[in-house]
């Protein structure tokens, strides 16, 4: 069964009601730009009585406000790629939504999808603010993933806990087309690491790439992108 979704953050309201608790940054990646709007004190929705009373019925925290390694690896990656017209793809847990800008960016169609009705909301401000408008939102519960096949799939920074790798995997089941790939960025996470056997054992092959990104702030970002697609069938 679906868990119901009764909340959304009120500590942060929308960057167009209250633009003193929002901040909108750059991140370059060679001569792209994207911009991106996050909360300036994410650490404050930690006190919003609405999250702290999901916290306690479905241990939810609002990770989504934060700007996450895996996320910039992933774009950047992306926007490395070349891509078949007309590809559909998906973020997964989209948060903030930047690698699904990248997406974007490159001429895809994107569904941006999260359990957090303020992380979609989130990410279609930052669609908006980059003037894309070939994008969609929904809402999705990685313990009850829609049957809805893309072409891609995109997870930056999903692998952070050892039930998350069982997640993803359901999501994949449900969400990765016959011939579609996923691309999922992680910063060398120790929990990661038993990904590859799992997705293995479910049938899926996987290959590792190492990634590096450069920040704003000169940081080397350094992770893995695991690429995974369904055994060709005949």
């Amino acid at each position: 069964m679906s868990r119901t979704i009764p909340w959304i953050e009120s500590s942060i309201t929308s960057p167009a009601e209250r633009p003193e608790d929002w901040v909108t940054v750059p991140i370059r990646f060679g001569d792209r730009e994207i911009l991106l709007a996050r909360p300036r004190d994410p650490d404050r929705l930690l006190d919003d009585p609405a999250v702290q009373r999901a916290s306690r019925e479905n241990a939810y925290m609002p990770y989504w406000a934060f700007l996450w390694p895996g996320a910039r690896l992933l774009a950047e990656y992306i926007l490395s790629q070349v891509w078949p017209p007309g590809t559909r793809a998906a973020e997964i847990g989209c948060g903030l939504g930047l690698a699904g800008l990248a997406a974007l960016a490159t001429g895809m169609h994107v569904t941006f999808t999260d359990y957090s009705p303020a992380a979609l909301a989130l990410a279609t401000h930052n669609a908006r603010l980059n003037r894309f408008d070939q994008f969609a939102t929904r809402i999705v519960d990685w313990q009850d993933p829609p049957r809805e096949p893309f072409d891609l799939l995109l997870g930056a920074d999903d692998l952070y806990e050892p039930r998350c790798l069982g997640d993803v995997l359901r999501v994949l089941d449900a969400m990765l087309a016959r011939a579609g790939v996923a691309l999922l960025s992680d910063p060398d996470r120790a929990v990661a690491d038993a990904f590859p056997e799992q997705a293995r054992a479910r049938g899926y092959a996987v290959n590792c790439t190492a990634v590096e990104s450069v920040a704003e702030d000169r940081r080397v970002i350094r992770g893995r992108i695991f690429r995974v697609t369904r055994p060709c069938t005949f």
